[in-house]
């Protein structure tokens, strides 16, 4: 691990990562939710600390075996996707762990049969490639450890609608959950049968499943669907959510029937160097600024790109990479462009139309300014935006939170399997006994006894004496300020 971590130049974890790849290393909660800005590095957060647990397993006898995958990992998307694919593949060329991905654009022929008989350790997919693979019974899910759920503002956006198909994916788990909650169960105080060991040789079917979920936000549609499904579900939210990262400048442009002279004159003299990304809300919208550039400026027209799901998925992959390499400029985009995805050093975001609430601004914001850069946002205002512009306008000068949620600072209620809670320094956790996975009862939970914490460190699995990162931290929240239990919402 820490030789993949030095070759991605990785030295030192960020504020999300300290605080989720602990929890996720202990195993003592059923489901998790951490939020954070974007490009604060979740992916990561995520993925170092599941394959350490899936690497720590192989010395119990736990191996990798055919079509039956030990960790899920359900995106929104293709590109998104192939970007947790690209990380984990670093990840596995050193820990040796076998990544296979599932997504449009990824016929399920013979060779995606014979590449998930091989061994599949780690599965990525998105949600209707996983249900058809399932449903023709190429992979079955009686091994699987860990559930992400990544992007899980948009999965649970009851515009995208990813719910039914993320019900359809979790009812079999579910099923297995309670199953085994009927076998024998450890006497209390013994930890020997905690839900941090790892499965007997051979068989992880009657292992906990854990779930996590990663939110650059965190909506109603979210909240409540959670709430609904995991209770009792452990939260760490930052502080800084729902607010602008502090590096990022904006200019607000009134604008009416000149909107599109505007934008030529921004982009033929203001921004012409900048990596730019131009936000349209509708794919109609994109086609004519599209077409307006292409044929307002021959200089322009050889400098952009368009993505958005009206374009092919393999054309789409072909757009999306010639920005990446910085072939294009300048891409002309819907939201398809401003969830998850990971586009280094873009200087400028154009909001051509203006977002329809606050969670889309910020979502589009957040493609630039990203992992301490700073960056540059342009807002067009025309008549009908200005209600909305004018309140995420003094939301952003008084630095409050754009977005309202119910789950504030940080709540940790680190639900352990068959154990009661402790509080560690700095933090109040509570114990909960109400219903989780659906319905399933759980009563009594124990936390993280503090020698266990520092036992692990944050990257690799290996000893960290009184784990410094954490007991800084303890008694700050998440980005600065204290840590509080918000409750249940």
């Amino acid at each position: 691990m820490q030789q993949a971590l030095a070759a991605k130049g990785i030295a030192r974890p960020t504020r999300v990562q300290r605080e989720a790849i602990p929890v996720v290393l202990r195993g003592r909660f059923r489901s998790l939710v951490f939020a954070d800005q974007t490009g604060t590095g979740k992916t990561f957060a995520y993925l170092l600390p599941v394959f350490q647990a899936l690497k720590d397993e192989e010395s119990l006898g736990v191996h990798t075996e055919p079509s039956r995958p030990r960790a899920l990992i359900l995106v929104p998307n293709r590109e998104l996707g192939e970007q947790v694919l690209h990380a984990s593949k670093h990840l596995s060329h050193h820990l040796k762990l076998k990544v296979r991905f599932l997504g449009q654009g990824h016929p399920l022929g013979k060779t995606t049969q014979d590449l998930l008989s091989s061994g599949v350790d780690i599965l990525i997919g998105t949600t209707g490639k996983l249900l058809q693979a399932l449903d023709e019974h190429w992979i079955h899910l009686t091994r699987v450890r860990f559930v992400v759920i990544d992007e899980a503002d948009t999965m649970y956006s009851s515009i995208t609608g990813f719910q039914e198909d993320l019900e359809k994916i979790f009812y079999p788990l579910f099923s297995r959950i309670r199953r085994t909650s009927k076998q024998a169960k450890p006497p209390a105080g013994d930890s020997s049968s905690s839900p941090s060991s790892s499965p007997s040789s051979g068989s992880s079917s009657a292992a906990p499943v854990h779930f996590i979920f990663t939110a650059a936000t965190i909506t109603r549609d979210l909240q409540e669907s959670l709430q609904k499904q995991f209770p009792d579900i452990t939260k760490l939210i930052s502080n800084s959510l729902h607010k602008q990262a502090q590096n990022l400048k904006i200019r607000w442009v009134e604008v009416g029937f000149d909107k599109e002279d505007k934008l030529l004159t921004l982009l033929s003299k203001d921004i012409m160097d900048k990596k730019t990304m131009i936000f349209c809300n509708t794919i109609q919208c994109c086609r004519a600024t599209d077409l307006f550039l292409q044929g307002a400026s021959p200089s322009l027209a050889a400098s952009l790109a368009s993505f958005h799901g009206g374009i092919p998925p393999e054309k789409r992959k072909q757009n999306f990479s010639l920005f990446l390499e910085n072939k294009a400029k300048a891409l002309v985009c819907t939201d398809a462009a401003s969830r998850g995805l990971d586009i280094p050093d873009v200087s400028c975001v154009v909001l051509y139309d203006f977002p329809k609430n606050s969670v889309d601004f910020l979502h589009r914001v957040g493609r630039t300014a990203r992992a301490g850069a700073s960056g540059d946002v342009v807002c067009f205002v025309q008549k009908k935006d200005r209600l909305l512009a004018s309140r995420i306008r003094d939301a952003i000068e008084k630095g409050v939170p754009l977005e309202s949620s119910e789950w504030k600072g940080i709540e940790r209620k680190v639900s352990s399997y068959g154990e009661r809670s402790r509080s560690s320094p700095g933090i109040r956790r509570k114990e909960s006994s109400g219903r989780s996975y659906g319905g399933m009862r759980n009563k009594g939970n124990e936390g993280m006894r503090n020698k266990e914490r520092s036992e692990r460190s944050y990257y690799g699995g290996m000893r960290k004496e009184g784990n410094e990162g954490m007991r800084k931290e303890s008694s700050r929240s998440y980005g600065g300020m204290r840590k509080e239990s918000s409750g249940r919402p």
